[in-house]
């Protein structure tokens, strides 16, 4: 029993493991494949998508309004009581005048009133206590003003959606390439850090031989060993910080957090230069922000078109067939006789007066259209203002780019001469120690130059539309 037992835990903890195993995946991407993932699995665009299906259905609904309409109705019903009305009963007035007259039988008796004779009123029906009846209405709207705009709108309405998720792509394409940009920056300075590490460890040991030979003071130990620990846990704040990103990274792909990301680009400054980046050929219309706002407009003038056409009739061609049958008993099917009634027609039902309703919907349909233009234009004048802050700060971050890299070459140029100059025991180790950190510090101020730069061409072609 026991032995038992313990099979079936070690069944669980391998099931369990199995299952961690095979839900985590390696997944191996560039930036573009990356923004592929995104536009597959993030929800926003999902819904995007979901709003473009539910805009096709809509039309097709506004389809269907415009074709024939056919319905079909049974019925039965049962009188537990019928209706009766009171027909005027002869015998009643024949005996009153009789009686009135003073008329003798035929044996000289008084004539007496029968039974059937003794009320004025009859209660009477013409109604059957069991009713039954089927029949088919036929509708063909000819014109209508909403629907007849409605069918015209379509198109732009469709177009509507494709643009919105067209803006949701570009959000969506902007995060994931300033994401996985930050993950490739961090990457290649933690390799540079990692260097740094090597050489102060490398400095540690090669000082602690010496001071084991009394060539060296402790005090030069110590210091290498702070710098070493400063280096040490800046190294693990980075890496920390590129765990970080990489989950923002998952997130802004809308992946399991399970999975393991590979980034397959690599960051250089040919990226950062690659292209001429110009605004000379640049049309609003690049920009999807603008095209839904025109698309918008389109709809809006339709609108507006649709309040000046509710001022004309709607026309609606019927037919109606039905067959109606009445029993005194439920016995619909031995008595044949069904009466049958067929029409057509044509309904115009035309407005003549609403209190000014529509006056008013028009109105508003006006002013929504004036507003919606205005926002074109700010949507335009922030466009221009993107794109101005967006080439004077790409411009900036080329020349900030170009400097740092100098000031690295020249630190590490520094740092190899220092070096030299300590293994010759022509310098101090308190000179070593501060060329290092001036390299680490011309590499992070490179780092932070690259990223900028990149970041500032990426916002660059977001703003042309281009991106």
């Amino acid at each position: 029993m026991m032995k038992r037992k313990w099979l079936n835990k070690i069944a669980l903890v391998s099931m369990l493991l199995f299952g961690k195993a095979m839900a985590q995946k390696a997944v191996p991407v560039t930036v573009k494949q990356a923004v592929d993932i995104a536009f597959q699995n993030v929800l926003d665009l999902k819904n995007a998508n979901i709003d473009y299906k539910l805009q096709a259905a809509k039309n097709k609904e506004y389809t269907a309004a415009a074709y024939p309409q056919i319905n079909g109705t049974i019925g039965m019903n049962h009188y537990l009581s019928v209706p009766t009305i009171g027909f005027a009963n002869s015998n009643y007035y024949l005996y009153n005048d009789l009686i009135t007259q003073g008329v003798k039988g035929s044996n000289g008796s008084t004539i007496t009133r029968p039974e059937s004779a003794t009320a004025p009123l009859l209660d009477f029906s013409f109604v059957y206590p069991w009713n039954m009846n089927y029949g088919v209405q036929f509708t063909q709207l000819l014109f209508q003003p909403d629907v007849f705009v409605a069918l015209k709108a379509r198109k732009d309405a469709l177009e509507l959606a494709t643009d919105n998720m067209k803006v949701k792509e570009d959000d969506i394409r902007l995060n994931v390439y300033k994401t996985y940009y930050g993950v490739l920056i961090a990457e290649k300075q933690l390799v540079y850090l990692k260097e740094s590490v090597t050489r102060l460890e490398k400095l540690l040991h090669d000082q602690t031989e010496i001071f084991k030979n009394g060539f060296a003071e402790r005090l030069d130990l110590d210091k290498t060993t702070v710098s070493l620990n400063n280096i040490k846990t800046t190294k693990n704040q980075l890496e920390n910080g590129i765990s970080i990103s990489y989950i923002l990274l998952k997130n802004a792909m809308g992946i399991q957090q399970t999975d393991t990301l590979v980034l397959k680009d690599t960051l250089s400054e040919d990226l950062v230069n690659k292209g001429i980046l110009s605004t000379a050929d640049f049309n609003y219309d690049d920009r999807n922000e603008i095209k839904t706002l025109k698309k918008a407009s389109d709809l809006m003038k339709l609108d507006i078109w649709r309040n000046k056409l509710s001022k004309y009739p709607t026309v609606s061609l019927y037919g109606n067939f039905n067959s109606q049958a009445q029993r005194d008993k439920f016995d619909f099917y031995k008595d044949k006789k069904w009466i049958n009634t067929t029409l057509v027609g044509v309904n115009i039902t035309l407005p003549i007066y609403n209190g000014s309703i529509r006056k008013y919907k028009l109105q508003q349909a006006k002013l929504n259209l004036e507003k919606n233009n205005n926002n074109i234009e700010n949507v335009k004048r922030l466009i221009d203002m993107e794109q101005g802050i967006a080439r004077n700060t790409y411009s900036n971050a080329v020349l900030a780019l170009q400097t740092q890299k100098q000031n690295m070459v020249l630190a590490l140029k520094v740092f190899e001469t220092t070096r030299k100059k300590y293994e010759q025991g022509l310098g101090s180790s308190f000179e070593i120690l501060q060329s290092d950190t001036e390299l680490q510090q011309a590499q992070g101020n490179y780092f932070k130059a690259l990223y900028d730069a990149v970041i500032a061409r990426v916002n660059f072609l977001k703003s042309t539309g281009k991106l």
